[in-house]
Order: C-alpha cells, then sequence, then structure tokens
C-alpha cells in the first residue's frame, strides 16, 4: 500500500484528489508529472479486427483508433487525421485517435461497468477511461492512503498551487475525508464522501 502507482512506463502517480464540490464532481483528478500516453497500450492485440479498435495498457488505461474520420465533428482535425499505430499482427497502421468517451462507451458495452474517465493533470489536463481496479486502488494509497497529502478535495489542491489565491472556509469536512467509489447512471463510477453514502447508493465492491 505505500508503493507508488505507475499509469503508464516511467510515469508515476504524484497525487490524486477528488472534485467533491465543482464542476465535474465526484470525478478522480490524479497529478501526473507527464500524460501517459497511447504508445503505452501498443501493440493494439491481434484480436482486434474491426474499424474500431480498443486498447488497454498495463496498468489499466484505454485508447481508441478508427479506421476513417470519427464523429463528430469528422471535417476537422484532429479528427481526421492518422498517426501510425502499432498493431500485433498487422505491424505499423495509420489510423484515427477514437474520441475517449466513446472508448469508454465502447470498452463499457464489452465489460460492463469496468471503466470510467479520470482526469490526468499534467501539463495540459487529459480524460483517460481507466479500469475501476486501478482507480479505487489509487484511491486507496494516495486519497484515502498513506502517499500522497493530506487534503482530498481537488478545489485545495487548484487553489494552493495558484498564486494569490485561497480557499473557501465553507468546505469544511472536505479536506480530510475518506471517499468510496458508488455507481452512477452516466459516469459510471463517481466518488464522494464516506459519511454522504446513502442506502440508494451501490458502492464498488473490489
Amino acid at each position: 500500500m505505500t508503493d507508488p502507482i505507475e499509469v503508464a512506463p516511467g510515469i508515476e502517480v504524484q497525487d490524486a484528489f477528488v472534485d467533491l464540490k465543482g464542476a465535474s464532481a465526484g470525478e478522480l483528478q490524479v497529478i501526473v508529472d507527464e500524460k501517459p500516453d497511447r504508445s503505452s497500450a501498443m501493440p493494439v492485440p491481434a484480436s482486434e479486427t474491426g474499424d474500431f479498435w480498443v486498447a488497454e495498457n498495463d496498468a489499466g488505461l484505454f485508447w481508441g483508433w478508427n479506421d476513417g474520420p470519427v464523429q463528430p465533428p469528422a471535417d476537422v482535425d484532429p479528427y481526421k487525421k492518422r498517426y501510425e499505430v502499432e498493431h500485433e499482427e498487422l505491424g505499423t497502421v495509420e489510423r484515427v485517435h477514437q474520441l475517449n468517451h466513446v472508448v469508454k462507451k465502447e470498452q463499457n458495452s464489452r465489460e460492463p461497468d469496468s471503466v470510467l474517465g479520470v482526469t490526468y493533470q499534467a501539463k495540459y489536463p487529459k480524460t483517460i477511461p481507466t479500469r475501476v481496479e486501478t482507480v479505487q486502488a489509487i484511491v486507496d494509497r494516495y486519497v484515502n492512503g498513506p502517499l500522497g497529502t493530506d487534503e482530498v478535495a481537488y478545489w485545495w489542491y487548484r487553489n494552493a498551487n495558484s498564486a494569490g489565491r485561497g480557499y473557501d472556509t465553507d468546505f469544511e469536512g472536505y479536506l480530510d475525508c475518506d471517499v468510496v467509489l458508488y455507481k452512477d447512471r452516466i459516469y459510471t463510477w463517481k466518488l464522494k464522501r464516506e459519511q454522504d453514502v446513502t442506502d440508494d447508493d451501490e458502492l464498488y465492491q473490489p
């Protein structure tokens, strides 16, 4: 429980927070030095043979590629630009990067409730579909566990790292709390404070 989690080769989680009250309430924000790259999920397995490929890296992060423009929109980059993709059987093939929310939907259709969107905060934040088991491990070690800072709320991290900005004391009770994953109809899984759990919530069971 004290070993750092690696989300791609050479990229370790530095810290993790939960947006408890903001615009993306319930979402996990993972702090990394650099954004995990699609190449970590290559080569794409030989079992991916259709127009839409999905591949997972060793840490449970997913990306997708399309054989042709993706929708919407299909008429502008990067939705029609082709990139080199390594495939186990076909070698190097040019494909279009599929949208992450489409990848999430496809993976969850293959394995119900298996992934949720996680925002990886590097120079340019990026939401990447991530296995729920990986999310739970990050929560156990960095949010509820011994790694990372003691504060839980993402707004605290954001304000603490923005010069001249303080934090709202109305958020008392949200800085030092344990969080749990619960089933959500739209987002697959979301996070909330343990004390906010109700009898209607279906919690994730590892």
